[in-house]
């Protein structure tokens, strides 16, 4: 898991630059791979400089992380506790 706080940007694996930044985070030990096997589809750039490659689209990761940190209505809230 990822604090989605820690999270700068989420990008796809196609371009040539992203290649690189991912050839790059390998090299200097800042990668990590969590595709467990799986084909590359995201790219999450963290705070610290780490690169995180996942299997999961951007779009999917884009809104776990969004609706991880919405503002949960008073009936939600009475249901969580």
């Amino acid at each position: 898991m990822i604090d989605s706080e820690k999270l700068c940007a989420i990008v796809t694996p196609d371009s040539a630059p992203s290649k690189r930044l991912v050839q790059e985070a390998r090299n200097n030990n800042m990668l990590i791979n969590a595709t467990q096997g799986r084909k590359i589809r995201a790219i999450l750039i963290l705070e610290n400089g780490m690169a995180v490659v996942s299997a999961l689209n951007p779009e999917t990761i884009s809104s776990r992380c969004m609706g991880k940190n919405r503002i949960l209505t008073s009936e939600e809230e009475n249901n969580i506790g």
